[in-house]
Formats: C-alpha cells, sequence, structure tokens
C-alpha cells in the first residue's frame, strides 16, 4: 500500500471527508485532494499535518508491509 492509498484508507476509517482532513491539517483542499490522487508529491511538513489530522503514527505512513528491512 502507498502513502496516499494509506491516508484515504486511514481518513475514511475515521470518517472524515477530504474537506475535513484538509481543514484539520491546514492544508488547501485542492493541494490535499492532489496528494491523495498522487498528483503532487508532499513534503514531509505535509505528511506530517496529515497524519496529525487524520490521528495516524507518522512513521506509518513509511512503512512498507510487503518488504522485509
Amino acid at each position: 500500500m502507498n502513502v496516499n492509498e494509506y491516508i484515504i484508507e486511514n481518513r475514511n476509517k475515521r470518517n472524515l471527508t477530504q474537506h475535513d482532513a484538509a481543514d484539520k491539517s491546514g492544508i488547501n483542499i485542492k493541494h490535499y485532494q492532489e496528494i491523495e490522487r498522487e498528483d503532487k508529491q508532499p513534503g514531509l511538513k505535509s505528511l506530517l499535518k496529515i497524519a496529525d489530522a487524520i490521528d495516524i503514527p507518522f512513521d506509518l505512513l513509511f512503512i512498507d508491509e510487503g518488504k522485509e528491512f
């Protein structure tokens, strides 16, 4: 699962709309939607804000369950 899929999945688990998540994270809705669609690659600052807004640990955005390290 990639970052945007993980964000979408967890946003939906918390019954948040894209607008809710964008508002809570302080990110412009258009930019937030571009992140979810993978049209834009978010910076670490944006990812931190999104993780906080949808209440997920920031480091989980970078774990690839399909790979062993």
